[in-house]
């Protein structure tokens, strides 16, 4: 059935919205051109009001759910670093005075390595307890095979320290952080690593149940979606059959 003009332009005035408003809101998205739209329009004058779907508000920027994601993944790399150091016998140190700087200032962390006594050479960084049962971190300025003993010596003293036994070595340090021993340092008593582990504990509680609420979410949202896409597919096959 064919329509002048004037019935073209009332039935535009019917509709919601405009023909350019459509197509951006919806056709566009479609990939259904708009000149094939205005063309229906003219030659069918379907419904327009009946063959548009509602407009979603726009979704809010998910800052919560991303921020527990983040700490999940966060807390799974310590655990995991923790557990491949323990694995392979590889210690984390504090420095905990100012004998090794400026190299290694006091707060760094120190990764030491066990190591073969043919493995030593001047200027390594060793951990080892001295004789009085001390942790020590100095550089080695001495070897001696025969006795299988080092001296050391601190970057910053002006002395030798007493020779070293092989069997008083921890290992060598091969990776250090400067200033990231510091929550170690702060940790150095036993209800402050309980307080730490519970904090640990409720963190990854709380992310969980976090991540957890906002999947379920999401997966309802998808089911109540359905409904409609539905209706979309109807009004698609309107539309052309209306072509």
């Amino acid at each position: 059935m064919k329509h002048n003009e004037m019935d073209v332009t009332t039935l535009k005035t019917r509709a919601i919205l405009s023909i350019e408003e459509i197509d951006a809101h919806f056709f566009a998205a479609r990939s259904i051109p708009l000149m094939d739209l205005k063309t229906s329009v003219a030659e069918n004058a379907f419904e327009l009001p009946d063959l548009l779907p509602p407009l979603e508000k726009k979704k809010e920027h998910a800052v919560v759910p991303k921020i527990s994601t983040a700490v999940i993944v966060f807390l799974l790399v310590i655990v995991a670093v923790l557990v491949t150091l323990k694995m392979t016998n590889i210690q984390m140190r504090t420095v905990l005075t100012s004998s090794m700087e400026p190299e290694r200032p006091v707060g760094s962390l120190l990764f030491v390595v066990p190591v073969a006594f043919d493995q030593i050479i001047i200027g390594d960084d060793l951990c080892y307890k001295n004789s009085k049962g001390e942790i020590v971190t100095h550089r080695v300025v001495q070897i001696d095979s025969a006795k299988q003993q080092v001296l050391t010596k601190g970057i910053a003293n002006g002395s030798i320290d007493s020779p070293v036994g092989y069997t008083s070595v921890i290992g060598a340090v091969r990776f250090c952080v400067p200033f990231a021993g510091y929550p170690m340092i702060w940790l150095n008593t036993t209800l402050k690593k309980v307080i730490a582990c519970a904090v640990f504990l409720l963190l990854a509680g709380l992310a969980i149940l976090i991540f957890s609420k906002h999947n379920k979410k999401a997966a309802t949202q998808k089911k109540s979606r359905a409904p409609l896409d539905r209706t979309n597919n109807d009004r698609y096959a309107k539309i052309n059959a209306a072509r």
